[in-house]
Protein backbone atom coordinates (compact mmCIF):
# COMPACT_ATOMS: atom_id res chain seq x y z
CA UNK A 1 0.00 0.00 0.00
CA UNK A 2 1.73 3.27 -1.25
CA UNK A 3 0.25 6.09 1.12
CA UNK A 4 1.46 9.24 0.51
CA UNK A 5 0.21 11.39 3.46
CA UNK A 6 2.41 11.31 6.51
CA UNK A 7 0.75 9.78 9.94
CA UNK A 8 0.16 13.40 11.01
CA UNK A 9 -2.07 14.35 8.34
CA UNK A 10 -3.34 11.01 8.63
CA UNK A 11 -3.91 11.74 12.42
CA UNK A 12 -5.63 14.90 11.51
CA UNK A 13 -8.02 13.65 9.15
CA UNK A 14 -9.83 11.05 10.90
CA UNK A 15 -9.55 12.80 14.77
CA UNK A 16 -9.68 16.56 14.24
CA UNK A 17 -11.95 16.87 11.67
CA UNK A 18 -14.73 15.08 13.10
CA UNK A 19 -16.04 18.06 12.29
CA UNK A 20 -16.60 17.67 8.41
CA UNK A 21 -19.64 18.81 6.01
CA UNK A 22 -20.24 15.94 4.55
CA UNK A 23 -21.91 12.92 6.36
CA UNK A 24 -19.06 10.04 7.49
CA UNK A 25 -21.46 8.85 9.73
CA UNK A 26 -20.23 11.35 12.74
CA UNK A 27 -23.61 11.59 15.08
CA UNK A 28 -26.28 10.44 12.00
CA UNK A 29 -26.41 13.89 10.63
CA UNK A 30 -22.93 15.59 11.08
CA UNK A 31 -22.50 18.81 9.69
CA UNK A 32 -26.45 18.86 8.71
CA UNK A 33 -28.21 22.29 9.79
CA UNK A 34 -31.07 21.87 12.57
CA UNK A 35 -34.67 23.82 12.42
CA UNK A 36 -32.90 26.52 14.28
CA UNK A 37 -30.22 27.15 12.13
CA UNK A 38 -27.31 25.79 14.81
CA UNK A 39 -24.90 23.28 12.98
CA UNK A 40 -25.24 19.87 15.21
CA UNK A 41 -22.70 19.34 17.67
CA UNK A 42 -21.78 15.52 15.91
CA UNK A 43 -19.51 14.35 19.45
CA UNK A 44 -22.01 15.47 21.65
CA UNK A 45 -24.02 12.11 22.20
CA UNK A 46 -22.19 9.89 20.08
CA UNK A 47 -19.17 7.52 19.68
CA UNK A 48 -16.72 7.94 16.47
CA UNK A 49 -15.99 4.03 16.00
CA UNK A 50 -12.98 2.30 13.77
CA UNK A 51 -15.69 1.88 11.18
CA UNK A 52 -16.16 5.28 10.57
CA UNK A 53 -12.93 6.43 10.71
CA UNK A 54 -11.70 4.44 8.16
CA UNK A 55 -14.66 5.94 5.90
CA UNK A 56 -13.38 9.25 6.60
CA UNK A 57 -10.43 8.22 5.19
CA UNK A 58 -11.85 6.18 2.19
CA UNK A 59 -14.13 9.25 1.32
CA UNK A 60 -10.88 12.05 1.84
CA UNK A 61 -8.26 10.04 0.94
CA UNK A 62 -9.47 7.85 -1.67
CA UNK A 63 -8.02 4.52 -0.84
CA UNK A 64 -10.31 1.45 -0.31
CA UNK A 65 -11.91 0.75 1.69
CA UNK A 66 -9.98 -2.54 3.00
CA UNK A 67 -6.79 -0.24 2.44
CA UNK A 68 -8.70 2.66 4.60
CA UNK A 69 -9.41 -0.01 7.41
CA UNK A 70 -6.15 -1.39 7.16
CA UNK A 71 -4.52 2.21 7.53
CA UNK A 72 -6.47 3.21 10.50
CA UNK A 73 -6.00 0.09 12.36
CA UNK A 74 -1.69 0.32 11.53
CA UNK A 75 -2.24 3.67 12.99
CA UNK A 76 -4.24 3.23 16.25
CA UNK A 77 -1.69 0.03 16.61
CA UNK A 78 1.56 2.49 15.92
CA UNK A 79 0.11 4.91 18.85
CA UNK A 80 -0.96 2.35 21.04
CA UNK A 81 2.47 0.16 21.00
CA UNK A 82 4.28 3.58 21.57
CA UNK A 83 2.17 3.93 24.19
CA UNK A 84 2.75 0.34 25.74
CA UNK A 85 6.77 1.18 25.61
CA UNK A 86 6.34 3.90 27.59
CA UNK A 87 7.08 6.92 25.08
CA UNK A 88 5.28 10.06 24.14
CA UNK A 89 3.04 10.39 21.05
CA UNK A 90 2.50 14.07 19.87
CA UNK A 91 0.05 14.70 17.46
CA UNK A 92 0.33 18.34 15.85
CA UNK A 93 -2.35 20.47 16.09
CA UNK A 94 -3.94 17.89 18.23
CA UNK A 95 -2.18 16.81 21.61
CA UNK A 96 -0.56 14.61 23.12
CA UNK A 97 -0.47 11.28 24.75
CA UNK A 98 1.53 9.81 27.69
CA UNK A 99 2.15 7.10 29.70
CA UNK A 100 2.51 8.10 33.82
CA UNK A 101 3.75 6.04 36.70
CA UNK A 102 1.22 6.54 40.22
CA UNK A 103 3.02 5.03 43.16
CA UNK A 104 1.58 3.24 45.98
CA UNK A 105 -0.88 4.64 48.44
CA UNK A 106 -3.97 4.43 50.81
CA UNK A 107 -7.12 5.58 49.53
CA UNK A 108 -10.42 5.03 51.42
CA UNK A 109 -13.48 2.97 51.09
CA UNK A 110 -16.33 5.94 50.44
CA UNK A 111 -18.99 3.65 51.53
CA UNK A 112 -17.28 2.03 55.09
CA UNK A 113 -14.85 4.70 55.23
CA UNK A 114 -11.94 1.57 55.60
CA UNK A 115 -8.62 1.94 54.49
CA UNK A 116 -7.82 0.56 51.30
CA UNK A 117 -4.15 0.16 49.60
CA UNK A 118 -4.34 1.53 46.15
CA UNK A 119 -1.31 -0.51 44.15
CA UNK A 120 1.23 1.21 41.72
CA UNK A 121 0.09 1.23 38.19
CA UNK A 122 0.82 3.42 35.00
CA UNK A 123 -1.82 5.58 33.58
CA UNK A 124 -2.67 7.23 30.37
CA UNK A 125 -2.49 11.19 30.21
CA UNK A 126 -3.70 13.12 27.58
CA UNK A 127 -3.01 16.84 26.97
CA UNK A 128 -4.76 18.72 24.36
CA UNK A 129 -2.79 21.20 22.42
CA UNK A 130 -3.97 24.71 21.82
CA UNK A 131 -4.94 24.44 18.14
CA UNK A 132 -7.75 21.71 19.88
CA UNK A 133 -8.94 23.47 22.96
CA UNK A 134 -9.54 26.61 20.00
CA UNK A 135 -11.26 24.56 18.39
CA UNK A 136 -13.31 22.75 20.89
CA UNK A 137 -14.04 26.46 22.69
CA UNK A 138 -15.04 28.25 18.82
CA UNK A 139 -17.57 25.05 18.20
CA UNK A 140 -19.02 25.72 21.63
CA UNK A 141 -19.68 28.91 20.88
CA UNK A 142 -20.99 28.84 17.57
CA UNK A 143 -23.53 26.15 19.21
CA UNK A 144 -24.13 28.51 22.37
CA UNK A 145 -23.49 32.25 21.47
CA UNK A 146 -23.19 34.23 25.08
CA UNK A 147 -26.61 35.62 26.00
CA UNK A 148 -25.71 39.64 26.82
CA UNK A 149 -28.42 41.53 28.43
CA UNK A 150 -28.18 45.46 28.08
CA UNK A 151 -29.02 47.13 30.93
CA UNK A 152 -31.71 50.35 30.67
Amino acid sequence: MEVSHTLNDVCQLFVIDAFLPRDYGFGGRSGALRATGEREYAMSQETVTRAQLSEAVYQEVGLSRNESADLVETVLNEISDALARGEMVKISSFGSFSVRQKGERVGRNPKTGEEVPIMPRRVLVFRASHVLKARINQTLAELDPPHIEVAS
